[in-house]
């Protein structure tokens, strides 16, 4: 039986996001990889442009650029409300 593809997980980190929300959804991708025999999802820290992001305690987490070419299989936004994205962010979830 061959390995089953690794599943590429993308966060979107903006700017005042919550650790607590990034934490849980991190701890749920690391649950489900801990209960198979192998890891199928890759969890990967992203913004708009790249670069630090500071979290509402002022933690700055370190991500790369998104592209949304990349072939996802998932992208979850992080936010600290449901105020609109910021217009790189936004041009890219209309992308």
């Amino acid at each position: 039986m061959s390995p089953a593809p690794l599943r590429r997980v993308g966060l979107v980190l903006r700017p005042g996001f919550s650790q607590l929300s990034l934490a849980g959804v991190m701890d749920s991708l690391a649950a489900v990889n801990a209960l198979q025999a192998e890891a199928l999802y890759r969890a990967e820290l992203l913004s708009a442009l790249g670069g630090p992001v500071e979290s509402a305690a002022g933690l700055q987490a370190a991500t790369r650029p998104w592209a949304p070419a990349e072939g996802w299989h998932a992208v979850l936004v992080v936010a600290p409300d449901a105020t609109p994205a910021e217009a790189s962010l936004a041009a890219l979830l209309r992308a």
